[in-house]
């Protein structure tokens, strides 16, 4: 047995005993590693790693990252950190460093987010005026607030119904927030879309400065679920956009899972809209 391949088997023996049920390996040099937020499960990467028979005495391991929490940008990071590791390692293991480094910056963007996510008093009473634009209760105005002039161009995807929740994504090009505005008055005379069990809001609209967005996200209810589709529309690039997801809950508890159906419900609607210019390496859905 050659001295690489005999490291590996240590290394990979001591992986198993660290990350336990995170831990998978699918042959002799082919594994994969979970690593996940402790607060939030949702903040997750996969590692899909394979060992040449000349690592790690000449050659790095061959990996791939799967998650659907981070953009472009930000895995381009953290392929350029293993890198540097690698480079500053030669030759010697470097698995549990990587992934303990890909955990130190899932943990960083975590912590960002969850600065948007924390709801003070202020928040709520951001949020409520949101949604009240898509509920027909007393707090919200009826529907003679703006002319058929001011109409907002939209386009509703199909239905999609997973253990008994239908989802059902509208997305539209906006360049203000009057507009924002306008879009979720008009969606709100859809009866079946007022009586939604969750409408999850984002939206994403360009600033007076170049690069700079006015953006912001409502959950009614479906709590994290508005934060997790703003960052969608920011992982994708989409500019000038509102987007909504609305769930009927059917009976049946969706757990973490709910949260990819609304990403993939709301990613389905913005590419089938033909509002956006969108980049498909980006864009691909999340099975």
């Amino acid at each position: 047995m050659s001295d690489d391949i005999e490291s590996q088997q240590d290394e990979l023996s001591v992986l198993s005993s660290i990350y336990g049920k995170d831990f998978y390996l699918h042959n002799s040099n082919q594994f994969d590693i979970r690593v996940s937020c402790e607060k939030d499960e949702w903040w997750a990467v996969t590692i899909s790693g394979l060992l040449p028979l000349t690592y790690p005495s000449k050659d790095p391991p061959v990996f791939e990252i799967h998650t659907e929490c981070l953009s472009t940008v930000e895995l381009v990071a953290i392929h350029k950190e293993l890198e540097l590791l690698w480079n500053k390692n030669y030759g010697n293991p470097v698995l549990y460093s990587w992934v303990e480094k890909i955990r130190e910056m899932l943990q960083e963007k975590y912590e960002l987010a969850n600065m948007f996510i924390e709801s003070t008093n202020e928040d709520k009473d951001r949020e409520k005026k949101i949604t009240s634009l898509l509920r027909n209760d007393e707090s919200t105005k009826d529907d003679d607030c703006y002319t058929d002039g001011d109409l907002i161009n939209f386009f509703s995807g199909e239905p999609m119904t997973v253990k008994k929740s239908t989802f059902q994504g509208h997305v539209a090009f906006v360049k203000s927030l009057n507009e924002v505005e306008t879009f979720l008055s008009q969606l709100k005379r859809n009866r079946k879309v007022s009586q939604a069990t969750h409408n999850i809001v984002a939206y994403r609209v360009c600033g007076i400065n170049e690069g700079s967005y006015i953006q912001d996200y409502a959950d009614d209810g479906e709590i994290h679920a508005g934060a997790r589709l703003l960052h969608l529309l920011q992982i994708m690039d989409v500019k000038n956009i509102v987007v909504v997801v609305s769930r009927y809950f059917g009976g049946v508890l969706l757990g973490p899972d709910r949260f990819r159906q609304i990403n993939n419900c709301a990613r389905d609607v913005i590419t089938q809209s033909g509002f956006f210019k969108l980049d498909t390496k980006k864009n691909l859905r999340k099975k």
